[in-house]
């Protein structure tokens, strides 16, 4: 009866674990019945917890970026940031950017960051097809240091991850 009881215990655990994304390598010595007793009832016996639990790769994919806000427009810029058009942010989502922020230090030195689950390039080309995009860039270009009428979509620097820890 204690066998059985104390072997139920090792399965609800096992599966609790398992379902949660715990590893589900244990001390077999705690167990009374022991690992080689064990090994005929747990096929996971000696695998280690990364055989038995793969972590599932993310589908998403991180990008930074980089533009130069004027300083005399920097205050300007944050105001229409509080308040983005919703017709701009359903086609920012609509076309894969997801987790988006961008951050300014006081000089005007943005830094943009997104997920999507597509490259740069995806994500860049489907908002230029998008009307109201090019609504937003005709307006935000002034606030941009570069060549007059230049779109900062058209103009960010595209920054490579150096370090990533989940």
């Amino acid at each position: 009866m204690i066998l059985e009881v104390s072997y139920l215990v090792f399965v609800c655990s096992f599966y609790k674990r398992e379902k949660i994304g715990l590893p589900t390598n244990f001390d077999y010595k705690e167990f009374p019945f022991g690992k080689q007793a064990n090994a005929l009832r747990d096929p996971f016996v000696g695998l280690e917890s990364a055989d038995v639990v793969k972590k599932q790769e993310d589908p998403m994919k991180r990008f930074a970026f980089q533009l130069k806000v004027k300083a005399e427009k920097i205050e300007e810029y944050k105001k229409h940031h509080e308040a983005v058009w919703p017709e701009m942010l359903a086609a920012l989502t609509k076309t894969g950017w997801h987790n988006y922020s961008l951050f300014m230090r006081d000089d005007g030195l943005l830094f943009g960051y997104f997920e999507t689950p597509f490259d740069f390039e995806t994500v860049l080309a489907g908002m230029a097809k998008e009307e109201i995009n090019s609504k937003w860039q005709d307006f935000m270009s002034p606030f941009f240091e570069a060549p007059e009428g230049a779109h900062a979509d058209q103009m960010m620097l595209e920054l490579t991850e150096v370090f990533h820890l989940d």
